[in-house]
C-alpha cells in the first residue's frame, strides 16, 4: 500500500532457505527506550545446513566451499560496482532483522531528536534537512544508521532505498528519511506547500494522537522500519504494514494524502501561461481558452507525483481523424480526487447548427488505487443547449465513453479503437506504463437546431473526466 510518506523504492523480498517464517516477538532496549520490533525467528535448519557445509570435517567440503566463495565474490563485487551510472542492477538493498542492530540505530534515533529539539529551541524553526543539525547541535556520524556504515557505503544505500523525489537530503550526509523537509510538494495549478506543512497539518488533524504518531524522522535500513515520532517516541512499523495502517479505519486512506489538507486553496491559472489559438482554427474548434483550469505541461493533479501533459501535442492536432485545439485542459471534481476543482462548467460556446460534437478526454487514477467503478457508471453529462432553450444530456460512461488514462500497455484496460493518443511522462516511465486519450463522438438528433452552449458536469463518482478539446462536425 503507497502512501505519501512510504519513500522506499520497491524491492524483491528475501526468502530465507526457500520459505517465509513466522514472526515472533522481540525487544529492542537501551538505556533511553524500549521498543517492541517484529522479527522473523532464525531458520534452525538453514543455520545446521550451513554449517555442515562449511565444516572443514564434513567430506568433500573443499569441493562445495571453493565455488560457494566464488559465488560469494562474484555478488560482492556486482553490489560494490552498483552505483547510480553503473550498467548492474540489485534487487535492493538488504535491511537487518537483528535486535542488536534496531537498538544501535535507537540510540542515534534519540540523539537525533534531542538535536531536533535545540535546533528549533535556537534557531525558532525545524530544520529544512537532517544537514542542518551538524556540526553545531549532532555529530555527524549520529546521521547515518550503524547497520548501514557497517555494510554499505552510504551513496548507495541512499539511491537505492530512499525516494530521491521527496526525502533524499540534498548534502548526502544521512541515510535516514527526514519526513518534516521543506521539499515542495505542487498540487494544482498555483498552489503549492512542503511536506512539512503537510505534516504539521496532519499531526494537528490526529490529536489527541498526532503528536506520538506521524513520523518525523524515519529508519527504513530495518525490517519492520523504525519511526522516530514528532514527540521523540521510537516505535516500528505493524507487522507487513505502514504506521498509517496502526490508525485505520478511524482515519481513512485520504486523511494521509497531502492534498485533503488543502482543499481550501482553489486552482489558480494564468490565462497568459496558456498558448495563443492559431489564427486559422476555425470556429467547430472550440475555443476552451476561458474555461481552462490546468495547463498541459504542469502537474495538476498531485497523484500521482510528476504526471502531466508535456509530451501531448498541441496547438492544431489531428487525433482519431478529428481535428482538435490543443492547448489547456478542463478538470472537473470527483469524490475522491481530493483537489477543489469545479464539478460545473457551463456556457462553452458554440453557436452554430452540427451534426456531431467530438471530445478528446479521459480520466485519471485517484490516490492509493484505481477507481472503484463498475464499467457503465456515470461519470459526467456534457449537457447540449440549443438556441431555442431545449437541451439534452450526452451521457459519459466509465468503460464505454471514457476510461483511465494511465495504462499497463502489455495488459491494456481499455477498447483500442476510442484511443487516439498514447504517451507518457516522468511518473508513468518509472512504473513502466502508458497515458492515453480517448475519442467520444455524439450525434446530434437535432441538427438543423442551432446549438448555443455546451455544459461539462461531473456526475461526483470516483472520478471524473478530464477535457483537452472539443470539436463540432
Amino acid at each position: 500500500m503507497n502512501y505519501p510518506s512510504d519513500n522506499r523504492i520497491k524491492v524483491h523480498p528475501t526468502v530465507v532457505g526457500g520459505c517465509r517464517t513466522e514472526t515472533t516477538r522481540t525487544a529492542f532496549s537501551s538505556e533511553n527506550a524500549s521498543v517492541r520490533i517484529s522479527l522473523p525467528p532464525q531458520n534452525a535448519a538453514l543455520t545446521a545446513a550451513t554449517r555442515r557445509v562449511t565444516d572443514p570435517r564434513t567430506p568433500g567440503c573443499a569441493a562445495r566451499i571453493i565455488p560457494m566463495a566464488v559465488s560469494i565474490m562474484l555478488t560482492l563485487l556486482a553490489v560494490a560496482q552498483d552505483t547510480p551510472g553503473s550498467d548492474l542492477k540489485t534487487t535492493g538493498f538488504k535491511v537487518s532483522k537483528e535486535p542488536a542492530d534496531g537498538e544501535a540505530c535507537v540510540e542515534h534515533l534519540h540523539k537525533i531528536h534531542d538535536a531536533i529539539i535545540a535546533f528549533k529551541e535556537a534557531r525558532q524553526r525545524l530544520p529544512n534537512w537532517l544537514s542542518e543539525l551538524s556540526p553545531e547541535f549532532l555529530d555527524a556520524k549520529l546521521l547515518v544508521c550503524p547497520y548501514v556504515s557497517r555494510i554499505a557505503d552510504l551513496r548507495s544505500w541512499r539511491y537505492r532505498n530512499i525516494r530521491e523525489d521527496v526525502f533524499q537530503d540534498p548534502k548526502e550526509s544521512t541515510s535516514y528519511a527526514y519526513e518534516f523537509c521543506n521539499k515542495e510538494i505542487p498540487l494544482w495549478p498555483g498552489v503549492k506547500t512542503t511536506w512539512r506543512e503537510f505534516k504539521l497539518r496532519l499531526v494537528r488533524h490526529m490529536a489527541p494522537v498526532g503528536e506520538d504518531a506521524v513520523p518525523i524522522v524515519r529508519c527504513f535500513a530495518h525490517e519492520p522500519v523504525l519511526n522516530l515520532a514528532h514527540n521523540g517516541r521510537i516505535y516500528p512499523n505493524p507487522v507487513g504494514k505502514d504506521w498509517e495502517e496502526t490508525y485505520m479505519p478511524r482515519f481513512k486512506h485520504e486523511d494521509f494524502h497531502p492534498e485533503s489538507f488543502f482543499l481550501d486553496s482553489p486552482v489558480r491559472v494564468d490565462a497568459g501561461h496558456f498558448p495563443r489559438r492559431a489564427a486559422q482554427a476555425n470556429a467547430r474548434l472550440l475555443d476552451l481558452s476561458q474555461h481552462y483550469n490546468a495547463y498541459l505541461d504542469e502537474v495538476w493533479l498531485p497523484f500521482p507525483r510528476d504526471c502531466d501533459l508535456k509530451k501531448l501535442p498541441n496547438g492544431l492536432q489531428e487525433f482519431g481523424g478529428v481535428h482538435f485545439d490543443v492547448r489547456g485542459l478542463i478538470q472537473l471534481s470527483a469524490s475522491r480526487l481530493l483537489a477543489p476543482y469545479p464539478s460545473n462548467v457551463a456556457g462553452i460556446k458554440v453557436g452554430g447548427a452540427c451534426a456531431k460534437i467530438h471530445f478528446l478526454h479521459a480520466t485519471r487514477p485517484v490516490p492509493v488505487r484505481p477507481p472503484n467503478i463498475l464499467p457503465g457508471t456515470k461519470v459526467a453529462s456534457y449537457v447540449v443547449r440549443y438556441a431555442n432553450g431545449t437541451e439534452t444530456e450526452i451521457p459519459i460512461l466509465y468503460g464505454d465513453d471514457v476510461d483511465n488514462w494511465w495504462f499497463d500497455p502489455s495488459r491494456p484496460n481499455h477498447k483500442l479503437g476510442r484511443v487516439v493518443w498514447e504517451g507518457e511522462n516522468a511518473a508513468s516511465k518509472v512504473e513502466n506504463r502508458k497515458l492515453c486519450l480517448f475519442l467520444t463522438t455524439w450525434k446530434n438528433p437535432s441538427q438543423d437546431q442551432p446549438v448555443a452552449t455546451l455544459s461539462l458536469n461531473s456526475a461526483m463518482a470516483e472520478t471524473a473526466p478530464f477535457v483537452v478539446a472539443i470539436t463540432t462536425e
